[in-house]
């Protein structure tokens, strides 16, 4: 079963699904037993000292690649694993003020980052797992969009039950519109280039 799993994972890599990286996360358990099995073999009698050494030239280099990504990436600052100290000062305001579960509107990059942070939801954000992202995004990115009436603005925000607005780089790159023109939207943290509004009911 064991040798059938690691067999299979290659297929379950590919597979074309959505979610395939799900299928191939345990995959690692039966490496670790198979090792272990073919480590065994060392003082065993009866078992393959070949396969102790195939195994070990296996899992070296993979070692030794993931240890050089590291080392490269943290040489480097940059993001996605390295964010500016102002972002992440705001993610952890509103980690201090709002409610778990809230809904914050971002654009898709920080909607990937912010629930890390604070204990909020937002509309889009990761690719499996946002509902609807398809439709979403475009009406996202409408909202940004100066043309864009606030009444238009202000049913989205009810519809979703937004309470919160973040507001840094990556949302300015959506539209040319400032959300500190809007009565409904009240500035509550301001720092560098990132402002967040509270959504007045």
């Amino acid at each position: 079963m064991l040798i059938a799993w690691v067999l299979a994972f290659p297929l379950l890599a590919y597979a074309p699904v959505n979610l395939q990286r799900r299928l191939v996360e345990g995959v690692w358990l039966a490496l670790v037993v198979i090792s272990a099995y073919s480590v065994r073999s060392k003082t065993q009698p009866g078992l393959s000292w070949r396969s102790y050494q195939l195994t070990s030239f296996l899992i070296f280099p993979s070692t030794i690649i993931l240890l050089a990504i590291g080392i490269i990436a943290s040489s480097r600052p940059s993001i996605p694993l390295f964010h500016p100290a102002q972002e992440t000062a705001a993610y952890e305001y509103l980690a201090e003020i709002a409610t778990p579960g809230s809904v914050v509107l971002a654009s898709y990059s920080t909607g990937n980052v912010l629930p890390a942070w604070a204990p909020v939801r937002v509309l889009i954000g990761h690719g499996p797992e946002s509902a609807k992202l398809d439709s979403l995004q475009p009406r996202l990115q409408h909202i940004f969009q100066t043309g864009t009436k606030d009444e238009e603005r202000r049913a989205f925000l009810g519809d979703f039950r937004i309470s919160y607005l973040f507001y840094g780089p990556a949302e300015m790159s959506l539209g040319g519109w400032d959300p500190a023109t809007a009565a409904y939207l009240e500035n509550i943290y301001e720092r560098g280039p990132y402002t967040i509004y509270r959504v007045e009911e």
